[in-house]
């Protein structure tokens, strides 16, 4: 039920949001077209480069986008919705040093908006530098001490460094906060897996799955935790459920890994668990991949035991 409410929601959004486009890429050119002819002043044609970039930007075209928003910001160079803008475009484009200037214009222009910080730090954790994410989490709870989205990033720049106990902690404070923080279930439940909390990463990944369903990690998650806890045919069901996604991430894929081992499929689950080693070793999470490398030398390992070369 709650799944068919949400993807109904889902619908009306998308609907609405398309209009809101089409409207506004047609009121916009209108009026660049009249600024180019010297009928419309400044303030006008930026706020209409400005929706321009917006339109361009939902549609994909990032650069369009980025391009859109430097013409604005050439005509209104003191306004922060233009930088912010221009910076999420720039880290959906994947030029994240560029977007962390746009998030510092964006702070020092107002240093009370509290996202300038925390997408700033996802672009330096992105850019692999952790520390300057952590700090720029830890900037975003000076000001918002209850803001529950920097307490989740800054568990995963702990996570990232290796530091899975400081890593808890954040997720924990995070779902305190706001308990209906699926990722932070299911970030809270990879850390407790790798920990040896069995019983504590089941109860989180279920949590994530009732409240969203496809959520990859978490499938093939409940799979390694109900094998270990003996419920063979409940890690089967789970297995089942999980083909139906494709992992993305370094963690469902080590999931998916530990999950296919764990039924039988160990050179299937080996497979998987390089994969995840080279994408955490892509993202500078060292102490992961080690973890992760020396599931797979254990895989291997009963493969050769099993005579599979």
């Amino acid at each position: 039920m709650r799944s068919g409410v949400r993807n109904r929601r889902g619908v009306v959004v998308a609907v609405a949001l398309i209009v809101f486009v089409i409207a506004s890429a047609r009121a916009s050119q209108d009026v660049l077209v009249e600024h180019g002819r010297g009928t419309v002043a400044g303030d006008a044609a930026s706020d209409a480069y400005g929706v321009w970039g917006f339109v361009l930007s939902v549609a994909g075209d990032q650069p369009g986008a980025i391009e859109a928003y430097s013409r604005a910001l050439r005509l209104s160079p003191q306004s922060v919705a233009l930088y912010y803008l221009r910076g999420l475009a720039r880290t959906l484009h994947g030029d994240h040093a560029a977007a962390i200037e746009d998030y510092t214009a964006v702070a020092e222009l107002n240093p009370s908006l509290v996202v300038a910080y925390r997408d700033r730090g996802v672009a330096r954790a992105r850019m692999t530098d952790y520390q300057g994410a952590i700090a720029d989490y830890t900037l975003a709870l000076s000001v918002a001490p209850t803001y529950a989205a920097a307490y989740y990033e800054r568990g995963r720049a702990r996570y990232r460094l290796g530091d899975l106990h400081g890593a808890l902690e954040e997720f924990d404070t995070a779902l305190g906060i706001n308990p209906e923080y699926v990722l932070a279930y299911t970030s809270r439940g990879f850390v407790r897996a790798w920990l040896g909390d069995t019983d504590g990463a089941l109860a989180d990944y279920t949590a994530a799955l009732v409240r969203n369903p496809d959520i990859t990690t978490a499938h093939y998650g409940r799979v390694v935790a109900l094998h270990r806890l003996g419920d063979e045919p409940g890690a089967r069901a789970d297995y089942a459920e999980g083909q139906r996604l494709r992992p993305v991430s370094p963690e469902s894929f080590t999931n998916r890994g530990l999950a296919r081992a764990a039924i039988g499929d160990q050179a299937g689950g080996l497979a998987d668990l390089q994969r995840a080693a080279d994408l955490f070793g892509a993202v500078a999470d060292h102490s992961m991949r080690h973890r992760v490398l020396d599931a797979a030398k254990g895989r291997q390992g009963e493969l050769a035991a099993a005579g599979v070369p």
